[in-house]
């Protein structure tokens, strides 16, 4: 069966759905049931229409409100539970990043199993640990030019130099490239 976030959302419009047939059954029911001709006479029958006749809008107001106010909340639940599903990633998004900023190192970003956005959390923690291993290959870069400066090795140091201007060259040219 299964299990995606998706089609849970749906099996539970599904089910919702089939309660409030259930109720609307019941409604109808009940009204056929006011409505019953009885087995009398001609004169009897008439009274019992007017009777129904009389107690039939009554009943179909109370029937269509209840009906009405039923699907209100049941489409005000489902909004509320599907927008947390949503709202809940992007507000863990927004802490892990504030963080981020704060501390200078992003944590680990993870969402509940059944929120939405799965796939844009897998990815936006793939895009950090992608930067932090750019900052560590650009620090490896300046160690080794400063070591290479240090020692005097002019060839090397104009390599790892070079390098890094790569670098800053190919973060400017793929920052241009994505907007």
């Amino acid at each position: 069966m299964d299990t995606t976030p998706q089609f849970n959302s749906l099996k539970l419009v599904g089910k919702i759905s089939l309660w409030f047939s259930l109720v609307a059954f019941i409604g109808l029911t009940a009204v056929v049931i006011l409505a019953g001709v009885p087995e009398a006479d001609y004169l009897e029958t008439l009274r019992s229409l007017s009777n129904t006749r009389d107690r039939l809008p009554l009943v179909m107001l109370a029937g269509g409100l209840v009906l009405a106010v039923g699907t209100g909340v049941t489409t005000w639940l489902i909004t509320l539970y599907s927008t947390f599903r949503v709202a809940g990633p992007l507000y863990r998004f927004s802490r892990n990043l504030e963080s981020g900023i704060r501390s200078g190192k992003v944590p680990q970003i993870r969402i509940r199993g059944n929120d939405q956005l799965q796939q844009e959390c897998d990815l936006l923690q793939q895009s950090v640990g992608q930067l932090y291993a750019h900052y560590r290959h650009i620090d490896a870069l300046t160690v080794a030019a400063l070591n290479a400066g240090k020692a005097g090795d002019r060839e090397q140091t104009r390599a790892l130099l070079k390098e890094l201007g790569e670098q800053q060259g190919r973060v400017r040219y793929e920052t241009a490239k994505t907007r």
